[in-house]
């Protein structure tokens, strides 16, 4: 019995650990940093470029409010 509360506590850990990844935030590994590159960048007509900054300024102002969300008395967002 205590065999398996331990195989289902490992695999919550694992769980938790493949989400919570807090050595992204505030890096350029995240989804905002898709398309910061430089090389890439240079290779691209102006459009795209304008593309990609509004892109990475829309995806930082929605982590921004998802930021700004809390839990309620019941735990809900």
């Amino acid at each position: 019995m205590y065999v398996l509360k331990e195989k289902a506590s490992v695999s919550q850990i694992a769980l938790l650990a493949a989400f919570n990844r807090p050595t992204f935030v505030n890096s350029n590994k995240t989804i905002a940093h898709m398309f910061d590159d430089a090389e890439l960048l240079g290779r691209l007509n102006k459009e795209t470029r304008g593309a990609a900054a509004m892109f990475k300024k829309e995806t930082k102002a929605f982590s921004r409010v998802l930021r700004a969300r809390s839990l309620d008395e019941r735990g809900l967002s």
